[in-house]
């Protein structure tokens, strides 16, 4: 008995972290519909089908990566779930990939505990919203630290010229860990961290000056504005992060806050926790120059991962000579896998109630005005018109395809009820330009339903 329980342990410490990563590659897979039919992912999958090309967000061109096998299987003309399915595994197949290069080339066993503790243990919402370009930014970031440690200056210098494009955020995590080294180092920069600063900053500089974008301006200007009009009644929006971060991280914080205290009394890690906690706070008071209107739990999860990245590096460096950071982080990591099979009943529930939406419709063009219940399953109504279409083609399987657009507004789209075309929140599409593949859209005129007031 005593040595089974030595084997079991041996093994979690050994390999604990590739089943985990096995695990989130599955999930990818297993929840398809719930991951490729959420807000983004539809209009991205929407995007490539109508335009028959990859859509460049922001100019984030890392982010073409994750979208290649879906691109393919659509130019081989797989079937639409085949499409949606490779979409969903895409992601997770491009997180895998880089911890097969920190695991098995790099041999890095610390940063391999990092990146699957970073995709599981503060996650829940947004492996559901996996698009966004910060959370392939951060695992990105996690294999520059694995081959500053190892000493590859050709991976270095490559790593830190790709990561300034996927996110603008990405800086933060970046100085933390450059700051972080530096002070463990005594103050001394090695030449890996030399490289790696410049080809960053060389990069980060490049993206600004030379390749700007509306929305990282927007962001940039509301930040600045923000913050020159910062006044003492503006915290109220620092308490509401509180409140987020409380409501889905309460027992986070609660561990991570012992195990800090841990370290304080017993390492005297002082300049680490200063660092750390000096970083986090710092970070929510961006957010909250930056976020003003309505939070929305998916969206501010992953924002939040930047400070979730904050501690477990803080930990995973501190700890890592302790034979239990590996069970401390695989449990962790296990607990917050099945956070996101919990979690995972919202989605399925959704896609169920946009079906019988669907399904219940008497005309097959139809936009209804927004409602409470409509609020709470369509999250935002913005998606309706992409999540609607591909689930009347790929899940219901209609001959016909049926589609819905949901709007706060319905008098925007009272002079654009034109049978041949297909309504979106962004932009009017020619059906026929819609229905060269995988889509058949009738050509009907659209139907106004007020009833959705009641």
């Amino acid at each position: 008995m005593h040595s089974a329980y030595h084997r079991i342990l041996n093994a979690a410490h050994r390999y604990g972290d590739v089943f985990v990563m096995g695990i989130y590659v599955l999930g990818a897979l297993i929840f398809w519909q719930e991951r490729s039919l959420f807000l983004d992912n539809p209009f991205q999958i929407f995007l490539m089908i109508v335009d028959n090309r990859i859509e460049v967000m922001a100019h984030r061109w890392p982010a073409v990566l994750v979208r290649i096998l879906p691109y393919l299987a659509i130019q081989i003309g797989a079937p639409l779930k085949v499409v949606l399915m490779g979409f969903s595994l895409s992601y997770a197949l491009f997180h895998a990939l880089v911890f097969i290069l920190i695991r098995f080339v790099l041999k890095d066993r610390l940063c391999s505990l990092l990146l699957v503790g970073m995709l599981t243990i503060p996650v829940s919402q947004s492996y559901f919203w996996n698009n966004s370009e910060l959370i392939q930014g951060l695992s990105m970031l996690i294999l520059l630290l694995a081959l500053i440690r190892k000493g590859n200056a050709v991976g270095v210098v490559a790593v830190s010229v790709i990561l300034p494009w996927y996110h603008p955020l990405i800086l933060l995590p970046f100085l933390f860990v450059f700051i972080f080294r530096v002070v463990q180092n005594s103050f001394r920069l090695h030449r890996p961290e030399r490289i790696a600063g410049l080809g960053f900053v060389f990069s980060y500089l490049t993206k600004m000056v030379v390749f700007p974008n509306w929305y990282d301006n927007s962001k940039q200007n509301e930040l600045l504005r923000n913050l020159y009009h910062f006044r003492g009644e503006d915290l109220e929006y620092l308490q509401s992060y509180f409140q987020l971060t409380l409501d889905h991280f309460l027992f986070s914080i609660l561990g991570i806050g012992g195990l800090l205290l841990f370290l304080l009394v017993t390492k005297r890690k002082v300049a680490a926790i200063g660092l750390l906690l000096s970083f986090s706070f710092g970070y929510l008071f961006i957010l909250t120059l930056v976020h003003r209107g309505e939070l929305y739990a998916f969206y501010e999860e992953v924002n939040m991962m930047i400070m979730a990245f904050f501690v477990l590096w803080t930990l995973v460096y501190i700890f890592f000579q302790s034979r239990w950071l590996p069970i401390l982080v695989i449990t962790g990591s296990v607990i917050g896998c099945c956070h996101i099979v919990k979690t995972a009943g919202f989605y399925t529930d959704r896609i169920q109630w946009m079906g019988q939406k669907l399904e219940s419709m008497d005309h097959p063009k139809t936009i209804f005005t927004v409602n409470p219940e409509a609020e709470k399953y369509l999250v935002q109504e913005w998606a309706s018109a992409f999540e609607s279409l591909l689930i009347s083609s790929s899940i219901l399987n209609q001959p016909v395809n049926k589609s819905f657009l949901f709007t706060d507004d319905d008098e925007v789209y009272r002079d654009r009820l034109d049978s041949v075309l297909f309504l979106t929140s962004f932009k009017l599409y020619p059906l026929d330009q819609v229905n060269r593949r995988y889509f058949k859209v009738p050509g009907e005129k659209y139907v106004i339903y007020l009833e959705e007031h009641k």
